[in-house]
């Protein structure tokens, strides 16, 4: 029969094309239900990790404080530094934000909010339940703290015990016991301790935890917990974000840190002005000596000359010659104030000192210079004090620093260069009025010499003196560049959210079943479901039977109403419709390999098709390991069997008849002794006679065979039969074994090849109870009925 006209003579809905199912949610539902349990236990453990979770997780709080950092350039408001502009003194400082970022998030700072706090000594008082940490209400108080290696970042844990009201305590860590007493130095193997008891704490101290951390190793923890954001895009306001499991101590921390940094910016300003403070001392403390001595000189002239006063020509002469040393003083402070910073610079060239960018000079672009010369020598410092001085980056800074260095020494001689062009062309200028000067007498004309260079070195020396009195006031009034908008409050919880927490463990309870069966469907390679079955090969799936624990090997018997039994019913009732009119009088039971039940679905179909009157024989072909007789109760070595008949002639075929003891109309041939070669026995002519003789005295014939996929013998048979039965197992056959069915339907081995799906498991199978094939235990006649006059168009419509 060829496989076209196989497929055309099924009246059934049992297509040859695998079956392509769109997705349903319904059916998706009921495929997950079915490990119901796997959810339940799931959900069971979500939800009890959440509550352990919550009863021992310790809380987190967080603190917020906005700061303005002001930019003297754009700021709306008037500021001290504005006020000071009046005064003729500028304190202008560009603001960037990422940089203030830095250096608020920067361990420098952090270090000093630590200690100003006392943050490296806590307080943890030891629970059942969880571990509270006390802050500042701890009844224990390090007062001081020696380590006996200060590079030991390691800190001390000490577990603090004492009684009520004394003075005694016991303390252990992981090395000893100590005795001690509140108030003393106690000796650890790592340093000196010396603990205090807190005023109120005069209760009973049990199981304190007194815990010693290192102070940057404690700064760079805050560090991590700090976070600072811009407000918004246009805006100069920070927002520093803080979390702690100390509500009290994220408020406090933050506080601090704002002081910390107002103070350093501060300090910072007061570094320059102190070193400008400085340089202009010791250049007035040179002037002071150079105008004593000409006031000297001006004294004794006039008093050896007689001379108290000029005449009315002089005057005038002096009033230009005061001109004159307007211009070249102006000159003069710009040279002796390059030639301070050039010394100053070139003093130390392996040093890098502030340089004094408030000290009068007129050319901003060297102002420029040594402003950013400034900026960049405290942002070095600070970056040594936060990576250490062996870091990258302090090195990139130094080489910078040299290259300004270089530049502003660069642009003082270029400076120089052009005071003396312009100290010429004053110098002209004096020589028309010397020449003016030789109309007067000879004693009024050295006076007025004498007096030009006192007025010259006085006016520098006020010059200096003003200066000096700008950045004296500069240095009193200096103040940070930033604002509190606001405060930092009590923190406020954070997590962890109890609505979070609880929703996370109900997706674990769903979510974790979910990829464990999708996994385990991902890695399968058996046969669970129809679906499995029909969407790896075209043969027609002929029935499914159920799988029932410890039954008998024949479970069909008259008047049983169990559900197996009805699924065998509805098995003989689909053979009656597999051929439109062809009679399958001869069937073959085989499968792909052994254990998959061939033998019990030959027993039990022959069972059923027995008790609707027909009259049945079962040939056990399996000539290797034969099971069919031990099904029947049959005792071994009583009668001939299906070996004696093909070796011996004078065997007639009555003689290997044997009659079922549990119907009747049901016979049976066992397979006798096992012979050499089975192969070639069932290649006989006398058995291919054997099977047309008993073709007209039974109704049915079925064979039970060898696994198609072991041995060939089944394949051999295939010219006597009408219809063959592959039998795939649930749990059992695996996926690539389908595929020698598929290859006997292509290469047409075998005639009409159908599957029956053994010993199925309703809940493995996606069916779920009452669903499908999955008749329930306990149902009554009817029941059993209604679910057998399905059509079998619906049944195979399913697989």
């Amino acid at each position: 029969m060829s496989k076209k006209n196989y497929s055309d003579s099924s009246s059934l809905s049992i297509t040859g094309e695998p079956v392509i199912k769109s997705v349903n949610l319904g059916d998706l539902f009921r495929d997950y239900l079915v490990y119901w349990p796997w959810f339940a236990i799931a959900l069971a453990v979500g939800l009890s990790a959440s509550y352990v979770y919550l009863r021992y997780t310790n809380p987190v709080y967080s603190s917020s404080v906005k700061i303005l950092i002001q930019d003297d350039k754009s700021s709306g408001q008037m500021s001290e530094s504005s006020v000071l502009e009046d005064l003729g003194i500028s304190s202008k400082r560009e603001q960037n934000t990422e940089n203030e970022i830095e250096i608020l998030r920067s361990t420098f700072l952090m270090k000093e909010v630590v200690q100003n706090l006392g943050l490296q000594y806590r307080n943890i008082q030891k629970g059942t339940v969880r571990d509270v940490d006390m802050y500042n209400e701890g009844p224990v108080k390090v007062l001081a703290w020696i380590p006996n290696d200060s590079n030991n970042i390691e800190g001390v844990s000490l577990t603090v015990n004492a009684k009520a009201n004394s003075m005694d305590f016991v303390a252990n860590d992981l090395r000893g016991t100590y005795k001690g007493k509140f108030g003393s130095a106690l000796v650890l193997p790592s340093g000196l301790i010396t603990l205090v008891r807190s005023v109120a704490a005069d209760g009973a101290i049990t199981d304190m935890l007194v815990d010693v951390c290192d102070v940057k190793v404690c700064a760079q923890g805050y560090i991590k917990n700090l976070a600072a954001t811009v407000v918004g895009k246009k805006s100069t306001v920070l927002k520093l974000d803080l979390t702690d499991i100390h509500p009290v101590r994220s408020r406090d921390v933050l506080n601090e840190l704002v002081k910390v940094y107002d103070a350093s910016q501060v300090a910072d300003k007061n570094r320059v002005m102190k070193n400008t403070l400085i340089f202009i001392d010791e250049r007035i403390k040179i002037l002071s000596g150079d105008l004593a001595n000409v006031e000297g000189d001006v004294e004794r002239y006039k008093s050896s000359n007689q001379i108290t006063s000029l005449s009315a020509q002089g005057e005038l002469l002096m009033e230009e010659v005061n001109e004159y040393n307007k211009s070249l003083t102006g000159l003069s402070v710009q040279q002796e104030i390059l030639k301070g910073i050039k010394e100053m610079l070139l003093k130390d060239p392996g040093k890098f000192e502030f340089v004094p960018s408030n000290s009068g000079l007129t050319n901003l672009t060297l102002v420029g210079l040594m402003q950013s010369f400034n900026q960049l020598l405290i942002e070095r410092d600070k970056a040594k004090a936060t990576l250490g001085p062996n870091n990258p980056s302090i090195a990139m800074m130094e080489g910078q620093l040299v290259n300004l260095r270089t530049n502003i020494l660069n642009s003082i001689v270029n400076i120089e260069r052009d005071l003396k062009i312009s100290s010429s062309s004053v110098k002209n200028r004096e020589r028309s009025i010397s020449g003016r000067l030789g109309v007067l007498p000879r004693q009024e004309r050295e006076l007025i010499e004498i007096q030009r260079q006192h007025g010259i070195k006085q006016n520098l020396y006020l010059i200096l003196l003003q200066k000096r009195e700008e950045t004296a006031l500069n240095l009193a009034v200096a103040v940070g560049n930033n604002r509190v908008v606001e405060p930092a409050g009590v923190g406020g919880k954070t997590k962890p959210k109890p609505e979070i927490i609880w929703v996370l463990g109900i997706l674990f309870g769903i979510i974790v079943p979910i990829s464990l069966i999708g996994l385990s469907n991902a890695l399968n390679n058996k046969v669970w479901t129809e679906a499995d079955i029909s969407t790896r090969t075209n043969v027609p799936l002929l029935g499914s039977l159920l799988y029932v624990k410890d039954v008998d090997k024949v479970v069909v018997k008259e008047q049983s109403r169990s559900a197996i039994a009805e699924m065998f019913r509805l098995l003989r009732a689909n053979l009656q419709f597999i051929g439109e009119g062809v009679h399958n009088k001869v069937l073959m039971v085989t499968s792909s390999t052994s254990g998959e039940g061939k033998t019990f679905v030959t027993v039990n179909l022959g069972m059923t098709i027995a008790l609707a009157g027909k009259k049945v024989l079962m040939m056990e072909l399996d000539l290797r390991k034969p099971k069919l007789a031990a099904y029947m109760d049959h005792v071994k070595g009583s009668g001939k069997g299906i070996t004696e008949y093909l070796i011996q002639d004078d065997v007639d075929w009555k003689q290997i008849i044997n009659t079922s003891i549990h119907h009747p109309r049901l016979h049976y041939i066992s397979s006798g002794p096992l012979p050499p070669n089975p192969g070639e026995l069932l290649l006989s002519q006398r058995l291919k006679e054997l099977v047309e003789v008993l073709k007209n005295e039974y109704d049915y014939i079925i064979m039970d065979t060898p696994p198609v996929g072991l041995v060939s013998d089944a394949l051999l048979l295939g010219e006597l039969t009408d219809a063959n039965l592959f039998i795939v197992r649930q749990g059992k056959t695996l996926f690539p074994q389908l595929g020698i069915v598929e290859d006997i339907l292509v290469n047409e081995k075998l005639p009409r090849p159908f599957i029956v799906f053994n010993a199925v498991n309703t809940r493995r199978a996606g069916y779920g109870y009452g669903y499908g094939y999955g008749y329930g235990y306990g149902y009554g006649y009817y029941q059993d009925e209604k679910k057998s006059s399905r059509s079998i168009k619906n049944l195979f419509s399913r697989s």
